[in-house]
């Protein structure tokens, strides 16, 4: 599966959690568990061109 993330307006980045079957997809962890010193999101930005 392919996903596609653009910035709204002047955001230049934001964080995504993505879950699955009431997992976290990056931890494997429960989605509302608290990931203590493990990212458990996917920063998207604009890069250095303005594209995403």
């Amino acid at each position: 599966m392919w996903m596609d993330f653009k910035a709204l307006g002047n955001s230049p980045a934001y964080a995504v959690k993505v879950s699955a079957s009431g997992l976290n997809a990056l931890t494997g962890l429960p989605r509302n568990a608290t990931a203590v010193g493990r990212q458990d999101y996917l920063a998207v930005r604009q890069d250095s061109c303005g594209q995403q």
